[in-house]
């Protein structure tokens, strides 16, 4: 043979040699190059659970039917189904179609056996399953037994994949669907773009992650075993190391993952077949709503192959911003754009699909001069309300040139589109009232973002500067405001202005001239309503003591002068007000002097300065009708206590005022002679003694008879005669006693400390506790300002608590009362009482 093709060319010799090489000698004993599961909600709780598998054409067949584990993490329990083959994929193509077809001369493994090119099949299984609970954490679960054998792991292990559902928050979830099919072609060291191309039917938020490839513990063939205990495959040593989220596989920490859009770039650094895994999870509200996880094997081959590339026209963008990779527009607004793929290599035979029937269903796409080396495409699209979020517009770049070693480099670019919601029109406070002719009208305000003002509800050209609003003529009026938070202007918000007229006030007062602590009606004679919440009276240094219905107050003042009432009414709409003046006479200022203390039965001197005004007197236990003022009066009080004095003196405008004073009017000192027990003898030495007080100064007499003098005892010489003494209390005040040198006894009376006139019928009276053997002779209760409350003489009555016909006020109270005993001594006693309630 090698004669011949030394004979022959050289090419039919290689060809020749390639066939003979790579004849297989047997099958490969592995067969899962990966796969997903997802989910669609049918009713209630049932889902269709399809299983998409991708199986190397040069592994064992694929199974018949698939054990699908179903595991209920809020109960702890499990169940399975089975899973079957489906007849006709959802693309149309027949179950088991090939996932790449290779170049015409080059047929891979799906096509015949003597071929080292790998071939990969898409199988899938189905069956409803119902769940039988509501939990936030349902996973799906399916293991497949003989994962291919990859560069970038050591143990492959079975293929483990799962999907998860939240059907307790969200009772009707669909799964992420895939809408790129997984490409098992890879070039060796050069830049390579994919996406998987994630739809979610719900319209759910997608976050995207690379995970390390899964295996469990469970068997993967009958009986079947599910085992939710997973564990991550382990990475193969290797330099730079194998690690996520950069190098899932040999990629010299090329691998970037856009976890918003979920492209993939990498350059792939070493050949052979490399396994990654995709999980994606769904997000509502902020909630996780479900994951999928997607694994895949790809093969790295040499190529000859130049990597395609993408760029966005943005000369031809209406509509739209492109703004760091990102396609932004607003929901409700239409679009175009315009993007090229163009290979370095001329010779690129480029054909472009893409996924918008997925992913922008209502979209059109336009593609010019497909099968060359630089293919354009337009697309546009009129969006709706409804269309916000994140759309993933992917583009499938085939390069069909079809050079050695026959494969269909398939890049997957990604054209993100994101259409931003119409926001909420911006909080407003409508209706709202302003005063008619208001010069202090604040201009509109809204609680948004970049507001745009307008004074009709569509239409015009809004203006950044709010708008103050026109209160010239009574009425309604109606401006409008949006606000761009996010570069969309939102619907616009209507406020309603009404223009009120103020309310009508007239402040009058009853009298102009009032006095001092007269109190004056004042009133509000307009013809306004009253808001309580904002009509309000303010008197000028006065104070205001009722306010009444009808808009009406009283006031008075304690300062002589002009004074100002102001009404104001705030009704939450106007404010306004009205003022009236107010002059407060001084009146006449009464002027008189007396001494503090003065002794029962003496005159005290009242001495006045005269005023202009009338005059009257008030003066306890004294009469005075003079109406003019006499310098000087002379005033003899026959009871003791505090007395008080008031003079009144009353102006020409009927303005008084009122000076009061007290005298305290003293009783005399007790001059009592007390006989001794003792026989006194003619010409001798006795003791006399008279009632004894530290306050009291003492006079015996006659001299002659006195041998010791100026105490309340004396050394006195017995004599026939009389004997007197005169006593001198702090007040000055004198009394004398006298008596013939004889015996003599006294008696007492007892009075209690307090009394309760309450009506209870318990000591409800002050009065004496004993009433036998002796005559009351005088019994007087004064008050604290020395007015006498009671006066009896009978010993069998007491004080009822009242004071002129009205309960007196609680407090303290002083008593004096004299008596006579039976056997005609004469006794005195005085103190004071607490009157409680």
């Amino acid at each position: 043979m090698f004669n011949t093709c030394m004979n022959t060319t050289l090419r039919i010799c290689m060809v020749a040699l390639f066939f003979c090489c790579t004849i297989p000698e047997k099958t490969y004993a592995s067969h899962a190059a990966g796969g997903e599961i997802a989910y669609k909600w049918l009713s209630g709780d049932t889902y269709l659970i399809s299983f998409k598998f991708y199986r190397d054409c040069r592994g064992i067949g694929e199974p018949d039917t698939v054990n699908l584990c179903i595991y209920d993490s809020c109960s702890g329990t499990s169940f399975s189904r089975t899973l079957r083959k489906v007849d006709t994929l959802a693309d149309g193509r027949q179950n088991g179609a090939q996932v790449a077809i290779g170049c015409a001369g080059y047929k891979n493994s799906c096509d015949t056996n003597f071929t080292q090119l790998p071939g990969y099949r898409e199988w899938w299984y189905q069956d409803t399953v119902t769940l039988n609970n509501k939990c936030h954490n349902w996973r799906f679960s399916i293991t497949i037994n003989a994962r291919n054998p990859s560069q970038n792991i050591i143990n492959t292990a079975a293929l483990y994949l799962e999907a998860t559902l939240n059907n307790k928050d969200f009772p009707h979830n669909n799964s992420t669907v895939f809408s790129t099919k997984p490409v098992p072609y890879v070039c060796f060291r050069q830049p390579f773009t994919f996406n998987n191309g994630s739809v979610d039917p719900d319209n759910d938020s997608l976050v995207y992650e690379a995970i390390v490839p899964l295996y469990t513990s469970g068997g993967a063939l009958p009986p079947y075993n599910c085992n939710f205990n997973t564990f991550p495959l382990t990475f193969r040593s290797s330099i730079p190391a194998l690690k996520l989220p950069d190098n899932p596989f040999q990629t010299n920490n090329t691998y970037k993952l856009n976890s918003e859009t979920g492209s993939i770039t990498y350059i792939a650094g070493e050949l052979g077949p490399q396994t990654t895994a995709i999980r994606v999870k769904e997000y509502r509200n902020n909630i996780l709503v479900g994951s999928t996880i997607r694994d895949i094997q790809v093969q790295v081959t040499t190529c000859s192959i130049q990597p395609a590339e993408l760029s966005i026209d943005s000369t031809q963008l209406y509509g739209a911003v492109y703004n760091d990779g990102v396609v932004e527009l607003c929901a409700g607004d239409s679009m175009s754009f315009c993007y090229n793929v163009r290979s370095s290599d001329t010779g690129s035979i480029l054909i472009l699909t893409d996924n918008k029937s997925l992913s922008v269903p209502q979209s059109n796409i336009t593609y010019y001069n497909n099968r060359t080396d630089s293919v354009s495409a337009c697309f546009s699209w009129q969006t709706s309300i409804a269309d916000s979020g994140l759309k993933s517009l992917t583009i499938n770049a085939k390069d069909s040139t079809c050079r050695p070693p026959g494969v269909s480099i398939t890049q997957v670019f990604t054209l993100p589109i994101r259409v931003k919601p119409i926001p909420q029109p911006p909080l407003v406070t409508s209706p709202i009232e302003l005063c008619h002719y208001n010069p202090d009208v604040p201009p509109l305000t809204a609680n948004g973002i970049n507001m745009r003002w307008y004074r009709t509800s569509f239409g015009g050209v809004g203006s950044s500067t709010p708008i103050t609003p026109d209160v010239t003529v009574i009425g309604k009026r109606f401006y409008f405001v949006s606000h761009l938070p996010r570069g969309c202007e939102s619907e616009r918000a209507k406020i309603e202005i009404n223009v009120v007229p103020p309310p009508d006030i007239n402040v009058l007062a009853i009298k102009d001239s009032v006095c001092i602590f007269e109190e004056v009606g004042l009133i509000d004679s307009g013809g306004s309503k009253v808001v309580s919440s904002g009509y309000s009276w303010f008197v000028d240094s006065g104070i205001i003591t009722t306010q009444l219905p009808d808009k009406k107050i009283t006031a008075y003042w304690e300062s002589h002068g002009s004074k100002k009432v102001i009404l104001n009414i705030d009704d939450s709409v106007c404010s306004i007000y009205d003022t009236v003046d107010v002059f407060v006479v001084r009146p006449s200022d009464p002027h008189f002097e007396i001494q503090q203390d003065v002794c029962i039965g003496e005159p005290a001197i009242l001495s006045v300065e005269p005023r202009e005004g009338t005059y009257k007197w008030v003066i306890d236990e004294q009469t005075i009708n003079d109406n003019t003022p006499i310098p000087e009066y002379r005033l003899i009080w026959d009871s003791i206590g505090l007395k008080q004095l008031s003079l009144s003196v009353t102006d020409r405008f009927g303005c008084s005022d009122t000076l009061t004073d007290t005298i305290e009017v003293h009783s005399l000192p007790v001059a009592e002679i007390m006989m001794p027990e003792q026989r006194i003898c003619l010409g001798e030495q006795y003791t006399i003694a008279a009632i004894d007080s530290i306050s009291y100064r003492y006079l015996w007499g006659p001299e002659k008879l006195i041998a010791d003098n100026g105490r309340s005892d004396a050394l006195a010489i017995g004599a026939q005669g009389n004997i007197y003494v005169e006593v001198t209390n702090e007040w000055n005040c004198r009394s004398h006693d006298s008596v013939l040198i004889a015996p003599e006894s006294c008696c007492s009376v007892i009075l209690p400390d307090a009394f309760t006139p309450n009506g209870d019928g318990k000591n409800d009276m002050f009065q004496p506790l004993n009433s036998i053997g002796y005559q009351i002779t005088n019994f007087r209760i004064v008050n604290r300002y020395g007015e006498v409350v009671y006066k009896s003489v009978d010993r069998e009555s007491g004080w009822n608590g009242n004071y002129k016909g009205n309960p007196a006020d609680v407090g303290n109270y002083h008593y004096f009362i004299k008596y006579r005993c039976n056997s005609g001594v004469l006794g005195e006693k005085k103190g004071s009482l607490i009157l409680l309630r």
